[in-house]
């Protein structure tokens, strides 16, 4: 009797061509098993053998469920490509949906317009604004997100820089701000996904900094987080001022 090398069933007569159990050819060499992705590794960069589709599930993924060990696995290897072309998808996706819902909460509008200007005259501007759209959305968005991608990434890697961190350099730095934007996915949740995704993002961004600069987790906090907190003092002046604009100029007019 022959012993099959594949499942060891050892019952094959002798000359048997195929084993009985597994079907594997006697005297031939085992298929090596699927190469497995490298170690390390963003399943997004491991696209050319798993697949594009395949390559995002698994990125969303590692991302959802282990956030720590997929920012860990953000280095510096001069792959530039790799966070740029996901911040396209993310782009088209997030602002797809985004346009989608906004696009919904205009449908009472409708029958105004239809009456606007006699004969609905005023229907079609209204239609060709949303198809204007649509269609800027799918050229300008990837380049508007690029754009904040590297403000984001500078900002935040200049607050680094002042608190002591940011050594492993500015290309650590934007992939972190680049897959953290991964939150804008959330935008398919109807009207609130937007906020949602803000939070999300910037929660992805401050353990995208942790982990890829492998420093503490104040450090990343305040580099993420000091933004936020002057952005809301700069918004917080303009509505002071404007408000006190504002009530100036009503006083002037009650007077007069």
């Amino acid at each position: 009797m022959i012993k099959c090398t594949n499942c060891g069933f050892d019952q094959i007569p002798e000359g048997g061509l195929h084993c009985p159990q597994c079907g594997t050819a006697i005297g031939q060499p085992i298929p090596p098993p699927p190469e497995a992705a490298p170690a390390g590794e963003i399943p997004w960069k491991d696209r050319a053998r798993l697949g594009f589709v395949q390559a995002f599930i698994e990125t969303i993924k590692a991302m959802i469920t282990n956030p720590m060990g997929f920012f860990g696995k953000n280095r510096k290897d001069d792959d530039w490509a790799s966070p740029l072309l996901w911040i396209c998808i993310i782009a088209w996706i997030g602002g797809f949906f985004s346009f989608l819902w906004s696009s919904l909460l205009s449908l009472p509008m409708i029958p105004f317009m239809r009456h606007y200007g006699g004969m609905g005259a005023g229907m079609s501007p209204f239609m060709m604004g949303h198809v204007a759209r649509f269609f800027l959305m799918f050229v300008f968005a990837p380049l508007i997100y690029i754009i904040g991608a590297f403000i984001g990434a500078a900002l935040v890697h200049v607050a680094a820089l002042v608190f002591g961190d940011g050594e492993k350099g500015f290309e650590v730095t934007f992939k972190a701000v680049a897959y953290s934007m991964s939150g804008n996915l959330l935008n398919v949740i109807p009207f609130c996904g937007g906020m949602i995704a803000g939070v999300v993002n910037l929660v992805f961004l401050i353990i995208g900094m942790k982990q890829g600069h492998r420093t503490e987790w104040w450090k990343a906090v305040l580099s993420v987080l000091i933004w936020v907190v002057l952005l809301f003092i700069c918004c917080g002046i303009v509505a002071l001022v404007g408000g006190l604009a504002m009530a100036n100029f009503l006083h002037s007019t009650s007077a007069s």
